[in-house]
């Protein structure tokens, strides 16, 4: 069950606790404004892959409703690959917003670090949902077995845990009513990274999609130290450094790619099966 899942926007208004929401942001002279960036046909393009896994896991899905004899028996293949690989890749999308806005000045993608946020909890509570309906033949025991049986179950299950108070307060009447401290729930992002990051590798140990998410979060982490933030604001506020800049972001995205192409890669090839009803 991988379930991984800024949150700035986090489910809501994100969970990057330095970056205000984009939602309600007053919009400068000469800019567009918030709704008018989450009206972008673009963003509709990135919104619509939020939509994949349930795609990919429908057939399944219906086929286990009716009582199929396969029905459940697909179910417990595809549905840690499908959902948990959907949550990661939500995952790291969604904390991917504010390092694109530190090195370019961007802000019509801002949006998405909520809509990724919700996509990522979304497949991470039906992949635990879905996980206990159909492990118990793997997992033998009461329902606790299935859900913190195994290190792997544990870490995996508190992600998901942690993602309730974030999808809860996600949003604007929320963040009024917890005034300041919204910002200090939403660093609780920083301990679902970790407990993403030991989920992977207590289930794949030092290789496949645990060494893809440490490709991803290096250069993540990176852009979010505080010098190196500071640094490339004012470098590219100033038109500064700009060669120095592009080697720097040049690196940071390959490591981030390699990463990202083999979660994508498993991703596409698990979601196929399932929609073809041959998972893998």
């Amino acid at each position: 069950m991988t379930t991984v899942t800024e949150v700035s926007q986090l489910v809501g208004p994100a969970v990057e606790p330095q970056v205000a929401p984009v939602v309600g942001e007053p919009s400068r002279p000469g800019q567009p404004s918030g709704r008018t960036r989450r009206r972008s046909p673009l963003v509709w393009v990135f919104r619509a892959f939020l939509f994949a896994p349930f795609v990919f896991m429908a057939p399944e899905i219906a086929l286990a409703i009716v009582g199929h004899p396969t029905g459940f028996v697909d179910l417990r293949i595809s549905d840690a690959d499908v959902m948990g690989n959907a949550a990661l890749f939500a995952f790291m999308t969604m904390m991917c917003v504010t390092p694109i806005h530190t090195m370019t000045g961007w802000k019509w993608h801002e949006c998405l670090r909520r809509d990724y946020g919700l996509g990522m909890a979304a497949a991470a509570f039906t992949d635990l949902t879905l996980a206990i309906i159909v492990t118990g033949k793997e997992f033998h025991g009461s329902l606790l077995t299935r859900i913190v049986g195994h290190s792997f179950l544990l870490a995996g299950t508190v992600s998901v845990a942690l993602l309730i108070p974030l999808a809860v307060s996600a949003n604007q009447r929320a963040q009024r009513w917890l005034g300041p401290h919204w910002k200090t729930l939403h660093r609780l992002v920083y301990v679902l990274w970790v407990t993403i990051l030991l989920h992977l590798a207590f289930l794949f140990a030092f290789r496949t999609l645990f060494i893809a998410a440490l490709e991803m979060s290096a250069p993540l982490l990176i852009m979010r130290l505080p010098p190196v933030r500071k640094w490339w604001v004012q470098a590219r506020r100033q038109h500064r450094r700009l060669a120095l800049r592009w080697v720097y972001a040049i690196v940071l995205w390959t490591s981030f790619g390699f990463g990202y192409v083999t979660i994508i890669h498993e991703y596409i090839n698990v979601g196929v099966g399932a929609i073809l009803l041959h998972p893998s």
